[in-house]
């Protein structure tokens, strides 16, 4: 950024006048940007970031320059018992311009695990950007199925169905040798969970980066379980999120047949912070998805801890010149 950026104390002439010129410079009509509010950090890139994790204000009080921003809804939980992954919330990314005034952050809770009696994972909350008056919505992602009195289920309920929805769940592959169930719908910002028709294996959840097939077949617990990868933006450093990645789809739950270890979201390599789906036999229970990064939780096992796991929060960041 050149010098004249800078805001300089105006110049005093020999006669005492003040400097003529204008305290901050302008350069195409734009000002830079000072403002406050979540996290903020200077890493020396030449950006200023804020990172929302919590409801707050982003408060700015000068400046009209470009602005990058994410928004990420809450991940879905996972499903009990063989359960589907949570999906992942919407991962929405905009350019706008500063505005001087106040706007307004709500972050989208994770979704509870399989909150009972049904057995599916609780769908993740919207998160909400509201800026110069108008609101950008990432909507949560949808709640893994879950075994029992909804095994199987063709639909699971959730918000992944409208325009402004995240990753759909995934669904349970019980009982043994059912239909391929399709998973949930992905929405604008997400994508579609995976169904199962695997011996009692859950779907993974949809990722921003990836998710299905919507109803594999035939499905192995290689395909079925894992989990939707997440997604990243050039902009984006790797000290946010995981590794830079937010939105992961859960990990699908199952007892029949092993996963890779450790298996988060069914493989090593899955990016994004999805929790991981149970199994039983080497015993691992679902997992959270990882805090702030709107990933699902893993589904539950079909056997020991059957529980699946709960859905993360979800964030915002936004990121302007220095």
């Amino acid at each position: 950024m050149v010098d004249f950026f800078k805001k300089e104390k105006p110049f005093q002439g020999f006669n005492g006048f003040g400097g003529g010129a204008a305290s901050l410079a302008t350069v195409g009509g734009t000002t830079p940007i000072t403002a406050t509010g979540g996290t903020k950090a200077t890493p020396g890139d030449g950006y200023i970031y804020h990172l929302f994790n919590s409801p707050a204000n982003f408060v700015i009080s000068e400046g009209n320059a470009e602005m990058d921003v994410l928004i990420i809804g809450g991940g879905g939980g996972g499903g009990k018992d063989r359960g589907g992954g949570g999906g992942a919330g919407g991962f929405r990314p905009a350019t706008l311009n500063g505005v001087t005034g106040t706007h307004p952050v709500a972050i989208g809770e994770g979704g509870a695990k399989d909150p009972g009696p049904t057995n599916y994972g609780a769908n993740g909350g919207d998160t909400t950007f509201t800026f110069d008056s108008t609101a950008y919505i990432a909507g949560g992602g949808g709640g893994g199925s879950g075994d029992g009195a909804n095994a199987g289920g063709a639909n699971v309920p959730s918000f992944s169905s409208f325009p402004i929805g995240g990753s759909g769940g995934g669904t349970t592959g019980s009982p043994i040798g059912a239909a391929p169930w399709p998973g949930g719908n992905g929405g604008l910002y997400g994508n579609a969970g995976k169904g199962s028709n695997e011996s009692g294996t859950g779907g993974g959840g949809g990722g921003a980066g990836s998710g299905g097939p919507n109803a594999p077949s035939p499905s192995t617990s290689s395909t079925a379980s894992t989990a939707g990868d997440g997604k990243t933006l050039p902009w984006i450093p790797t000290s946010y999120g995981v590794s830079g990645y937010f939105a992961g789809g859960g990990g699908g739950g199952g007892r029949q047949y092993p996963y890779p270890s450790p298996s988060p979201q069914g493989t090593p390599s899955a990016p994004g912070g999805g929790g991981r789906g149970g199994q039983d036999s080497p015993t691992y229970s679902a997992t959270d998805g990882t805090a702030n990064t709107g990933s699902g939780g893993g589904g539950g096992a079909g056997g020991g801890d059957r529980t699946g796991a709960d859905g993360a929060d979800g964030a915002v960041l936004i990121r302007y010149e220095a």
